[in-house]
């Protein structure tokens, strides 16, 4: 129910019309004037899958982009060779899902703006006939203005409630370029280790079908038996399958990388990655202070920190909803040639509800925030805990694998001895290098291992993680050269 007043005050200046019209249509030709007008951009299939396909890492946008994340101007161009960071900063540059994120965040950004403004006023209209009368005039004119008062706190809390909105998105672009950081790095892990398997097994092929033709010959003079022969030929099938296995995975790791990077599947082709900076990533503080990190760095931690101040603000409004808005305006009105101006004033009375219902259902929602809130530290947590303990095993398995591999050098290494001094034939000297390649296969799953959970522990924490991982890298790298001296 709505209760309006109105103070009337009659005068018959004909000027009082004339200006009285005037300022009506000032006021309805000032706000057409600001309407924004509608542009279309429609998507054409053509061009897009054209314009995608002549993506590449030698755009000149990508390099503009590069420049103004870096400060200052790039040398050659493209880069001559792209690592964990410059690939990063290339898919944030080309991925559409990370403008998507974006436009959300300015659209939300848009509707915090809008929740500022006060309500506008609105112009109502009529016209009459008095058909009985015409003496002196028989038309009826009215116009009202009417202005709208906010009570409450109603304003503050939509603002409020929009800024929560800003800050969710936000924190969903910070979450998605995260997600994409993660899936650059998977790429380049499988990549590298697609590509060093490919290397080893190779060589392995190589060694296997001349140490095929060893046991051939031997074979020939009757120092073997054919059985023994058959079982060599089989393991070279077994290798050569294996090695058609690898050179898909390499081009799949390849493929996958590009379209993590958010380019056509041929724009890698001739480029140079530098693998080494995935171990440039410095290495966890392991212990008590993970948690906090995770819990101060999360996105989707602080995003439903942000999603209970909303329903916070959400609750607000429908308490400040209890109490009505004061609506007040001029209007004046041209009755059959008198002049009668008004002043009225109006507002909702609260009768039939007092917003009790909206109320409850905004306290439930917020109730329901603060157990969301819970289950999200809970969630995170448990992945720290165990991205921790995956990180740990990865790494005691990386130090074993290290150790061992140091060992069948140093047996490599022996065997080749023995056989230059003729202890040792050709055949068992292949024996042990096939044996030592087996190995470093199985090395270089472990090192893959290892990266893969230092990603998931970077990413339970969504933090970059310490600074020691590259020094432990190089002094296995130094160990590794003191053991080739040696």
């Amino acid at each position: 129910m709505r209760l309006n007043t109105h103070l009337l005050l009659r005068t018959s200046s004909s000027v009082s019309v004339r200006c009285a019209i005037l300022g009506v249509l000032l006021v309805s030709m000032l706000g057409l004037s600001a309407c924004v007008s509608y542009a279309p951009e429609p998507l054409i299939l053509k061009e897009q899958s054209t314009r995608f396909l002549q993506r590449g890492l030698s755009d000149e946008g990508l390099r503009a982009f590069l420049e103004k994340q870096a400060g200052e101007r790039l040398g050659a161009w493209p880069l001559e060779s792209w690592d964990l960071s410059s690939l990063t900063l290339a898919a944030f540059y080309f991925q559409p899902a990370l403008a998507e994120a974006r436009a959300e965040w300015e659209s939300a950004a848009a509707l915090e703006l809008d929740s500022k403004r006060r309500p506008n006023p609105s112009l109502n209209l009529g016209a009459g006939y008095n058909s009985t009368v015409g003496i002196p005039s028989p038309w009826i004119l009215t116009s009202l203005l009417d202005l709208t008062i906010e009570t409450g706190g109603k304003r503050g809390a939509r603002r409020k409630a929009a800024h929560q909105d800003v800050e969710i998105a936000r924190l969903h672009v910070a979450s998605v370029a995260w997600t994409i950081r993660d899936q650059v790095r998977l790429g380049m892990i499988a990549l590298t280790a697609a590509i060093e398997a490919n290397k080893l097994i190779t060589e392995r092929l190589i060694l296997q079908q001349a140490y095929e033709g060893q046991i051939d010959k031997q074979v020939e003079v009757g120092l073997i038996s054919l059985a023994q022969l058959t079982a060599v030929k089989s393991e070279t099938e077994e290798v050569r399958m294996v090695a058609q296995e690898v050179q898909f995975k390499e081009q799949s790791a390849l493929l996958s990388l590009a379209a993590a990077l958010g380019l056509p599947s041929d724009a890698l082709a001739g480029r140079n990655i530098a693998f080494e900076s995935l171990w440039s990533s410095p290495k966890a503080p392991l212990g008590g202070g993970t948690a906090e990190i995770a819990l101060f760095n999360r996105a989707e931690v602080l995003s439903a920190l942000a999603d209970y101040a909303k329903t916070e603000a959400d609750l607000r409004l429908q308490i400040a909803n209890q109490y009505p808005d004061l609506s007040f305006g001029p209007g004046f009105e041209y009755d059959q040639g008198d002049h009668k101006w008004s002043l009225g004033t109006g507002f909702s009375l609260p009768i039939f509800t007092r917003n009790r219902n909206k109320i409850a259902a905004a306290e439930a929602n917020r109730r329901a925030a603060a157990a969301r809130f819970d289950g999200v530290q809970i969630k995170v947590l448990d992945e720290v805990a165990q991205a921790e303990a995956g990180f740990r095993f990865a790494t005691q398995n990386l130090a074993i694998a290290d150790s061992l591999a140091r060992t069948f050098e140093q047996t490599e290494q022996l065997a080749a001895s023995r056989w230059q001094s003729g202890d040792l034939s050709k055949t068992e000297l292949m024996a042990v290098q096939l044996q030592m390649n087996v190995r470093a296969l199985d090395r270089l799953a472990t090192k893959a291992d290892y990266l893969r959970a230092l990603g998931d522990l970077e990413n339970a924490l969504q933090s970059p993680l310490g600074s020691t991982l590259a020094t432990m890298q190089n002094g296995t790298a130094q160990d590794e050269s003191k053991a080739n001296q040696n």
